[in-house]
């Protein structure tokens, strides 16, 4: 099941051009986990009509472990992964900027379409 949806997510962001130097080829999909692949895939959540868009700062600072891991109590420290890097340096990261600018132009690309509804 997950090659399965790992397949449909790849051919949805190559079919929206967001995989550089991708053709709709299985064969030129990524393999692992890149900050590129993380840029696209935030970037084609950014077009949806959804009024809530979050991103796990774990992401964009291309963390290798998650910061809760379900099921596990004592064996993983839950809830006190603490990032490797500092966060002012996160901040003035030109690749986390840059990864911010694409979501924040989608988002503000697609605001007029989808407003929230009048009480």
């Amino acid at each position: 099941m997950r090659l399965y949806d790992k397949r449909q997510l790849l051919e949805a962001l190559a079919e929206q051009g967001l995989l550089p130097n991708c053709a709709l080829s299985p064969d030129a999909w990524p393999s692992d986990w890149t900050p590129l692949l993380a840029q696209a895939i935030h970037v084609y959540l950014a077009r949806t009509p959804s009024l809530l868009f979050m991103v796990q700062l774990n992401d964009l600072a291309d963390e290798e472990h998650q910061a809760n891991l379900p099921g596990s109590t004592v064996e993983y420290p839950n809830w006190r992964h603490r990032l490797v890097r500092m966060l002012r340096d996160l901040l003035t990261d030109p690749a986390i900027r840059e990864h911010i600018a694409a979501i924040n132009a989608e988002r503000s690309h697609g605001q007029t379409a989808a407003q929230p509804p009048r009480a």
